[in-house]
This record gives C-alpha cells, sequence and structure tokens, in this order.
C-alpha cells in the first residue's frame, strides 16, 4: 500500500470513530485511535485533504483547537465545504465549553449560512446536532428548536441511527426547558425509533438518553409503572464506557431521581468531577439545590450566571436556595418567564 493511500485509511478510520464515538456498547482504547491519527499525519502530504481529515479527527477526539484551526485551513484553501463545516462546529464546540457563548453562537451562524449548499445530509445530520445544543446553552432556544427540527428532516431519509439522533434532540430539549406535555407526546413514538435502531444493531448513547428522559416524563404524568418500564429498558441496553458516556445518562437519570424525590439517587450523580460539555449545567445545578449543598452551590452557580444564557436562571434559583434569599429567586423566576420557561417558572413561584 502506498504512503498517501495508507495515509487516508487511517485519517478515515480515525475521523469516523471520533465522529461516532457513541456508538459503541463497551468504547475501545481511543489510544488505538489517536495512534491512527499519529500515523496519518506522519504519512499525509503538507496542506492535503487527508492531512486536514487527520488533523480533523484529532480536533473531534481531543476538542484540540489548534488542530481545528489547521484542518479549517486547509478545508478554506481547498474549498472543502463539508470539512470546513466540520471545523466550525468544533470550534464553536470548543468557544462554549470555554464559556464564550456569543462566539460559539457566531460560528455556529456560519454553519447554518452554509449548511444549505452542503450536499451530504449525513454530514448536514451531525452539524444540526451540535447546533442544537450550542444554541440551547446560549440561550437562543428559538433557534436550538428549529435546528432539532431541521435536523428530523434531514434524518428522515437516512438510518435508523440518524433518526434516533433527531429523536433525542427534541426529547432532550423538551425535557430540559420543563416541557413534560411534549415529552410524553413524543414518547411512544422516540421509543419506536430506539427499538428501530436497535434492530439495526448500530447502538446509541442516545437510545438509552431518550428513554431515561421519557422515564421522567411519565414520573411527571404520574405513570409510575410506565417509568419503571423505560427505565428497565434503559438499563437493559447495556452500554458501557468512559465519562462522556456518562455524560449522556446522567444527566436524564438526575432528572428522573428528581422526579421521584429520590435524593440518595440524585446525590450519586452530582460528583464533582462530572464534566457538563454536552447538557446545559441546569439539571446539575437543580440536584445541587434539591441536596441542600450549599458550598457547592456557591462554589458552582456563580460561574454560569452570564446574562442570556440558558443556565442563568438555574443558577441565580441555587443561588437564591442556597442563601434564602427571595430577590435572588424574584431574579430567577423573571429570568424564567422571559424565555418562556413556564413549568421551571411555576417551580420558583412555589419556592416564593
Amino acid at each position: 500500500m502506498s504512503s498517501s493511500k495508507g495515509a487516508a485509511l487511517y485519517a478515515d478510520i480515525a475521523l469516523q470513530s471520533n465522529q461516532r464515538a457513541g456508538m459503541w456498547v463497551q468504547q475501545p482504547d481511543w489510544s488505538l485511535v489517536d495512534g491512527w491519527i499519529e500515523r496519518a499525519l506522519e504519512l499525509a502530504a503538507e496542506g492535503s485533504r487527508i492531512q486536514g481529515k487527520a488533523f480533523a479527527a484529532r480536533a473531534l477526539g481531543d476538542d484540540d483547537e489548534a488542530a481545528a484551526r489547521s484542518a479549517l485551513a486547509i478545508a478554506e484553501r481547498l474549498g472543502d465545504l463539508e470539512l470546513r463545516c466540520m471545523m466550525l462546529s468544533v470550534l464553536s464546540g470548543t468557544a462554549l465549553a470555554a464559556r464564550d457563548f456569543d462566539r460559539a453562537r457566531t460560528l455556529m451562524d456560519q454553519v447554518m449560512a452554509l449548511l444549505p449548499a452542503l450536499n451530504n445530509p449525513d454530514a448536514c445530520s451531525v452539524m444540526l446536532h451540535s447546533a442544537v445544543f450550542v444554541y440551547l446553552r446560549s440561550g437562543h432556544l428559538r433557534q436550538a428548536e428549529s435546528a432539532s427540527l431541521l435536523a428530523v428532516e434531514a434524518a428522515a431519509g437516512l438510518t435508523p441511527h440518524h433518526r434516533v439522533h433527531a429523536a433525542s434532540w427534541q426529547i432532550l430539549l423538551a425535557a430540559v426547558t420543563g416541557h413534560w406535555d411534549e415529552v410524553q407526546a413524543r414518547a411512544a413514538e422516540a421509543e419506536r425509533e430506539v427499538d428501530a435502531n436497535r434492530a439495526a444493531a448500530t447502538p446509541c448513547v442516545m437510545d438509552v438518553s431518550i428513554l431515561l428522559n421519557c422515564a421522567a416524563g411519565s414520573v411527571l404524568a404520574g405513570k409510575a409503572d410506565e417509568a419503571r418500564r423505560l427505565e428497565s429498558k434503559a438499563q437493559g441496553i447495556g452500554m458501557e464506557g468512559n465519562r462522556w458516556y456518562q455524560g449522556w445518562f446522567e444527566p436524564p437519570q438526575i432528572r428522573l431521581a428528581l422526579a421521584r424525590h429520590e435524593l440518595g439517587k440524585v446525590a450519586e450523580f452530582t460528583a464533582p468531577e462530572f464534566d457538563w460539555d454536552w447538557e446545559p449545567v441546569s439539571t446539575f445545578l437543580d440536584a445541587l439545590a434539591a441536596l441542600g449543598h450549599r458550598e457547592r452551590i456557591e462554589a458552582e452557580a456563580p460561574n454560569w450566571l452570564q446574562q442570556g444564557t440558558f443556565a442563568e436562571p438555574f443558577a441565580l434559583r441555587a443561588l437564591g436556595i442556597a442563601r434564602s434569599d427571595r430577590a435572588l429567586l424574584q431574579q430567577a423566576l423573571g429570568r424564567f418567564e422571559l424565555m418562556g420557561l413556564s413549568w421551571h417558572a411555576e417551580q420558583t413561584r412555589r419556592l416564593l
């Protein structure tokens, strides 16, 4: 095999592995994937598309901003629209992780403007998934909902795995925004998507996430038996992985435990090292408030007070509970109402 073919093979398999990191029932040794990336970079020609894909694989696997910028430069020089969108999306994600919400949204706006020209529905589907989280966490809920609907459209003609992704965004958005009636309305169809995906033998962390969020919705609707069935089904999928997997599993488990008022279980899922890269931190703040962890609230909540972001009213509410401060609770209530989060607003009124 020539060095260029070898480089292309290593770059492709590494990029696909990192793009589809949630498809393993048991996650692989990621050092193996890192080795493929290094080998691709050794063999690839300078400035080639293969080198760009290898940088992209590194960017996706390690949230490596420098690698993303290198891949973006190659994509722009070669006119590779798919790689360009992918790397703008990664850079948006790194800005989001740094809590630079304005930059994250601006970069994602660039992706959304480019997507109509991208004739690859699979790639569009991936970008739209990232867009949902960026817009949600930056507090732009209408744009998050729009991206979610576009993801459903993009997935319609693709695989069961794509469709389970789209169902997951809709269920997740409804759950975290407190639209539990919408969770209930979508639950049966979402579960059918999970079943179809499992029948296709293309596992996904979102199979578990969907079922657990639907279980929480069932508890709040007074359907305890249905909630237990969904929870048992989620556990029976048997997916195991690192903290990245737990980032998909634990937030809906917290919501389910909160709905049941099972504070012992809530405490199990609020480990100090938990990484909220994907899900909004709102659920974590609600968990700390329910547990009465004043010191941890004082340490965590002030980091999430950026005005207009999704986390802001949850941080205000947690601080209001920790300090017994009605003024902070009133501020949280006002923010919830402004964002149209009526269920969360009602929960706050009860505290007042």
